[in-house]
């Protein structure tokens, strides 16, 4: 219901003043032009260099390299319950111009370790930038007998958050948390409707690329899910970081 019609519904048309409801339109556009519209959130640089390595070979060699020159790098890491029972699988190094990606799973924690990265990593001369090294630190100690050295942690202490009133710091702390969350989300949402997209091409020719007879013995093409259809398709990275579909076995499909 617009304006007009609540103003005819709440006041009686023998009590309506000339001109009024026309005015009240006219001053609602006028505050909602006034009104300063949402903004949306700026979209994060991604970043522009960095680097699996998933083999101990050349590339291994030439990372470790850039690594050593560092007198500062920063850590990151994924996997399953990292800790001392835990799985580390990927393991982040960034230096000053580059991130490298040590694809642990593949590659085996061990062999990433005694190649050298190891030996980096207890380097009291190389600080190493972590945010709560102790999943981390507890994996490598019990698994592998190595020990972090040289750490600076940027996760604060648990026992500060019970401190009234809140630290500024603090209080920034819990800011940068939550203040690019939508952007993530953003973020994210990219990478999915890249799959999408991939899924809703291949569909489209389910039907249309079929002869006839083909057509008539299977109608078309359902997959069962995401992974039933995207392993099928090749991907390539473009300037902008977006991921393309190049090319896709339709004849996986067709059969």
């Amino acid at each position: 219901m617009d304006l007009q019609e609540k103003c005819c519904t709440i006041i009686p048309k023998e009590e309506v003043v000339p001109g009024l409801i026309q005015h009240l339109l006219t001053e609602e556009a006028r505050v909602k032009s006034s009104s300063p519209s949402p903004q949306s959130p700026e979209r994060l640089p991604r970043p522009s260099k960095w680097i699996v390595i998933d083999v101990v070979d050349d590339s291994y060699d030439k990372a470790l390299s850039m690594i050593c020159k560092e007198m500062v790098i920063s850590l990151g890491m994924a996997g399953l319950g990292v800790g001392r029972s835990g799985t580390l699988v990927w393991l982040s190094v960034a230096t000053s111009s580059v991130i490298f990606h040590f694809d642990v799973a593949k590659i085996g924690v061990s062999e990433v370790m005694e190649g050298g990265l190891g030996m980096v990593l207890q380097d009291s001369k190389v600080v190493k930038v972590v945010h709560d090294c102790r999943g981390l630190e507890d994996l490598l100690h019990h698994q592998l007998k190595l020990n972090l050295c040289n750490v600076f942690d940027t996760q604060v202490d648990d026992s500060l958050w019970l401190e009234r009133p809140l630290a500024k710091s603090l209080g920034e702390h819990l800011a940068r948390d939550v203040m690019y969350l939508r952007e993530l989300r953003l973020e994210q949402l990219d990478m999915m409707l890249v799959d999408l997209r991939q899924i809703f091409e291949i569909y489209l020719g389910a039907m249309r690329d079929k002869d006839s007879l083909t057509l008539s013995q299977k109608l078309g093409w359902n997959p069962q899910n995401f992974n039933d259809a995207l392993p099928m398709c090749e991907h390539t990275p473009t300037e902008n970081g977006i991921h393309e579909r190049i090319e896709c076995q339709w004849d996986v499909i067709a059969n």
